[in-house]
């Protein structure tokens, strides 16, 4: 586990907690998002909040959403996607978020794009 910071990211997390504020996101929104220290092969968030940014995939009504982490770093493998801007999506990092993890909004996503990522998701899982 070296490397690994569990307790600062713990701190961080009980504040994300205990947050009132639940920030309202869209299909399409790429949000810069804390999403944590995590396990094993599952991406990490950076800096001191453990962020990083996310694509909302689709914003649920309770205050979560499915959400994609995003890289920088470039990878041919089947579950990486680039997007504009020279980006990636971590396809096989996907999975449901509470809007209290949300930081800032960095932008929206443009509708033609976002139907190519949302049909690339749904073949991915058909395989």
């Amino acid at each position: 586990m070296e490397g690994k910071q569990f307790v600062k990211w713990f701190a961080v997390k009980q504040r994300i907690h205990e947050t009132a504020l639940t920030l309202y996101c869209q299909d399409r929104d790429i949000w810069v998002c804390s999403i944590g220290e995590n396990v094993g092969r599952e991406q990490n968030g950076k800096r001191e909040m453990f962020q990083r940014p996310v694509l909302v995939l689709k914003r649920f009504g309770n205050g979560t959403f499915l959400g994609i982490p995003m890289t920088s770093k470039f990878s041919l493998h089947r579950t990486v996607l680039q997007i504009s801007g020279g980006s990636f999506l971590l396809l096989s990092q996907m999975r449901l978020w509470d809007g209290r993890r949300l930081i800032r909004k960095v932008r929206r996503m443009a509708q033609r794009e976002f139907e190519y990522i949302k049909s690339e998701v749904i073949a991915l899982i058909k395989k």
